[in-house]
């Protein structure tokens, strides 16, 4: 498993703290939608992808996830 982060629009930042329970935590989940966007089918059929997050950091929306080490 691989434990990345990559940069992300202010929107699915927006659309992830819209649809959590609570809104004053930190971290929400990406939603599954724009992990569709985000991510080719090789990472959702072969690779995996695990526990797809987002935050702010330093006026920048950070996606961090886990994908798995190969494509089976």
């Amino acid at each position: 498993m691989q434990d990345r982060r990559m940069e992300v629009s202010k929107e699915i930042y927006d659309r992830a703290k819209a649809a959590s329970s609570d809104p004053n935590q930190k971290i929400f989940p990406v939603l599954d939608s724009d992990q569709r966007i985000l991510f080719g089918a090789a990472v959702f059929c072969g690779y995996g992808l695990y526990r797809c997050v987002v935050y702010e950091k330093d006026g920048k929306y950070i996606c961090k996830y886990t994908m798995g080490d190969s494509c089976d």
